[in-house]
């Protein structure tokens, strides 16, 4: 998942997905004095490479020293004439901002050392200020509309071949305006609006901001209480009922205080043979954190209440209008209708398969009373695929046992043979660099990876925090430190990224697991999206593209797992070099690949529920989607997603639980959890077209890096779509907008799940991709 950190949601102006880079001439000192991962400044690494890092009270000095600089740059966009120049330097004015407040985010986040991340929380928060100020700027946004309107007069006017009338460019000015300074100038624009800035009246400019900094609050406090023990809570579950694995906790003759935290939920529900423990867990999982519930309906409501300032029908349709693919809530909701009943077939016979599974396994306990039929419940889907998977490595013999494995998924081994398939098919290789002395690193075990062109030069400095230690970021994240953009000298600025995933290998595990081998290529996919890109502005660089395309790459990535002939570049024995036997990568497949079919189902109706919460009218199932929330009426969230399940899940829900409540990505990716089917539909359709025949193929490689990766966010969605499938056949028009097809993500779903019980290849959930719990606790969270 790429890092949606709180510096990002603070600048709707300034900062986008990411972090930014020098550019402007009076940048290259500030470039020459950052320097960072490994650019060869001489002096001391300092923290992610960056030399004036060495202490931690040097982010807050960092931070008033760019808000001078930016003071400057403001004055010098004032001063301007309206040309071009204006969108470079308020291009530069965001790089200024970004590269303290993503590299103090990412700080904040993964340092070890707790001086170093509260001298990082204070600089964000101190930035923030400072941002928020800019973002409403009224001379800056004058200066920029009046900048942008007098181009689009000029151009006009120089294509019509009409003598220019009033304050116009000359013909050199108008060609100053590339495609990309026209685009970047039009996001500006409207970035800028967001904020509200345009708005006439002075109290409805206040309510916007205010609005603005009630919703950066919210995500936070969300996902805190999702790792907070005091509000997550625990059950007692009797002696009788504990598993065997878990007796050796029960103390005195108290029954197991189960903690309700996400991994000993899941645990729990994956490994109790007894009903009545399952249940017990479940309802006390999915019945907390309480508070919860009230910051989801407070955080619609802000949301609602935004767009409505900003002219939109609902928060849903503001986000859509964000340059997506999509363009309306609307297309969305159409493609993810289309894909639930393509998929509920399938959905429907891996339910009955986990049904079937549960009887046969009630028998072995005892005869049963009369009564009615055994049913799968919402707790017993953790327990049955649980089950199904050990039966199918059962099936596998040794070959998918985790020690005979593990020789094949040595992480240095694994990071070399990535390395080679990138090399071959996208000409980007992996070089491992030792870590600095001093301040450079944050934790125990990092490593540090130079990435290169092909035989060609660095592209960028890329670090692996792949150790588990205590207070680490739940979640796989990338967090971007720089980003990249053209400098003035020609050169291009030097990217910094950090890829941090809690599950990796801790120091005495020095092999990934299948699944922690899947998230890290689903994230690599996004780190090599970031390291082609080559855009101008770092406004647009790399994963700074539209929401709903974004994963295209990570999920395109996965697909080098799941294949069998680069797998066998990725995954070679420590020793013999040899690659993972066909036989073993099947095994694996087939355990981790089951029931794809209810996983994609499952995400689905996450996507609809997070629609129908912010305001998409026409979500089937959903009476309560649609409406304002404004006066005193408000949505109530339990029924939607009660009626959503009941209508597009194969598994039910639990009357009175409130899955909800652990759904994290309601706060980071509000009516946007959509874009991961889209782009789970996009990668299908780019690899068949592209590298199902041959994998490593350096040409098709090389076509997926020109159209995909290196554009960034410098082509508009459907072009840049349209671009890498060759036209817009695998594009269909809904809704006012555009959506992928379903049909070659349902046939590979498809196909998946009739190889063994409701498995096989092409399922499972790796990287970035939810792990679809289907009623299970875990399929709310993070």
């Amino acid at each position: 998942m790429l890092a949606a950190t709180e510096a990002a949601a603070r600048a709707l102006l300034l900062l986008r997905h990411g972090p930014a880079a020098p550019v402007s001439s009076a940048r290259r000192g500030l470039a020459a004095a950052s320097g960072g991962g490994g650019g060869g400044s001489g002096g001391p690494a300092g923290l992610f490479g960056i030399p004036r890092l060495q202490r931690p009270e040097d982010f807050v000095a960092w931070s008033r020293e760019a808000v001078e600089r930016c003071n400057q740059l403001v004055a010098r966009v004032l001063a301007s004439p309206c040309n071009a120049g204006v969108i470079q330097t308020m291009d530069d004015m965001s790089d200024e901002m970004c590269q303290v407040c993503d590299a103090a985010e990412a700080c904040r986040n993964v340092h070890a050392d707790a001086a170093w991340r509260a001298a990082a929380g204070a600089a964000c928060a101190e930035l923030g200020v400072y941002l928020a100020e800019v973002n409403q700027h009224e001379g800056l946004y004058r200066k920029l509309r009046d900048t942008m309107r007098r181009w689009r007069r000029s151009k006009e006017a120089i294509a019509s071949g009409c003598a220019p009338e009033g304050d116009v460019m000359s013909a050199a000015e108008v060609a100053e305006f590339d495609a990309e300074t026209a685009l970047v100038g039009s996001k500006l624009e409207v970035d800028h609006e967001k904020s509200g800035v345009h708005l006439e009246g002075a109290a409805e400019r206040r309510e916007l901001r205010r609005l603005l900094a009630l919703g950066q609050h919210y995500p936070s406090a969300f996902n805190a209480a999702l790792s907070d023990p005091g509000q997550l809570g625990s059950v007692s579950i009797p002696p009788k009922l504990v598993p065997l694995e878990w007796r050796f906790l029960l103390r005195g003759g108290g029954g197991l205080q189960l903690p309700l935290d996400g991994p000993n939920l899941h645990g729990f529900l994956s490994g109790a043979p007894n009903e009545e423990a399952r249940r017990m867990a479940y309802v006390a999982g999915n019945t907390t954190p309480r508070t919860n519930l009230d910051m989801l309906d407070q955080m619609i409501r802000c949301r609602s209440d935004m767009a409505a300032l900003l002219g939109q029908p609902s928060y849903a349709h503001l986000k859509a209008a964000d340059a997506t693919l999509a363009a309306t809530p609307e297309a969305a909701v159409a493609f993810l209708h289309q894909l639930a009943e393509g998929v509920r077939p399938l959905a429907d016979e891996e339910a009955e398969a986990l049904r079937r599974l549960k009887a046969r396994h009630m028998e072995t306990l005892g005869p049963r009373h009369a009564g009615p039929p055994v049913t799968l419940q919402p707790w017993d889907f953790d327990y049955y695929t649980s089950q199904a998977r050990a039966a199918l490595g059962r099936a596998g013999g040794a070959a998918v046992q985790p020690e005979a494995a593990a020789p094949y998924l040595q992480v240095d081994s694994v990071i070399s043979g990535l390395s080679d398939l990138m090399a071959r098919t996208v000409g980007i290789e992996l070089r491992t660099e030792p870590l600095g002395a001093g301040a450079e690193g944050w934790a125990p075990g990092l490593r540090r990876l130079a990435v290169a062109d092909s035989g060609g030069g660095r592209l960028g400095t890329l670090y692996l925090d792949l150790v588990a230690r205590e207070g680490k970021p739940p979640g796989s994240v990338l967090f971007p430190i720089r980003c990249g953009r053209r400098l003035p000298d020609g050169s291009y600025q030097q990217p910094i990224l950090a890829l941090v995933t809690p599950c990796g290998p801790s120091p005495d595990r020095a092999a990934f697991t299948w699944r922690e081998l899947r998230t890290f290529v689903h994230e690599m996919g996004h780190a090599v999206h970031n390291m082609a890109s080559r855009t101008r502005y770092q406004h647009l660089w790399g994963t700074r593209c539209a929401q709903d395309v974004v994963e295209i790459p990570s999920h395109l990535w996965e697909h080098f797992v799941t294949d069998r002939r680069s797998l066998a570049l990725i995954a070679r024995h420590r020793g013999s070099r040899d690659p993972m036997p066909p036989g073993m990568h099947a095994a694996l497949m087939a355990a981790h690949g089951a029931f794809p079919a209810l996983e994609l189902q499952q995400q689905v109706l996450l996507a609809l529920v997070d629609l129908a919460y912010h305001g998409t009218p026409g979500i089937r199932g959903s009476s309560n989607s649609g409406g304002s929330r404004g006066g005193g009426g408000g949505l109530d969230t339990s029924a939607v997603w009660a009626e959503l399940s009941a209508r597009h899940s194969s598994i039910g829900h639990v009357p009175g639980t409130f899955p909800q409540a652990r759904f994290s990505h309601l706060t980071i990716y509000g009516a946007s959890y959509y874009s991961y089917p889209y782009a789970r539909c996009l990668a299908e359709a780019v690899w068949r077209r592209h590298l199902a025949d041959d994998p490593p193929d350096g040409a098709a490689g090389a076509e997926i890096r020109r159209q995909l990766l290196e554009p960034g966010g410098a082509v508009e969605p459907l072009d840049l779509v349209s671009g890498v499938l060759g036209g817009r056949h695998q594009l269909q028009s809904l809704g006012g907008g555009w959506s992928p097809r379903p049909d070659a993500l349902l046939a590979s779903v498809a196909d998946a799940a009739r190889r063994g019980l409701g498995g096989g290849a092409g399922g499972g959930g790796g990287g970035g991709r939810r792990r679809a719990a289907a009623g299970s606790s875990a399929a709310a969270g993070g």
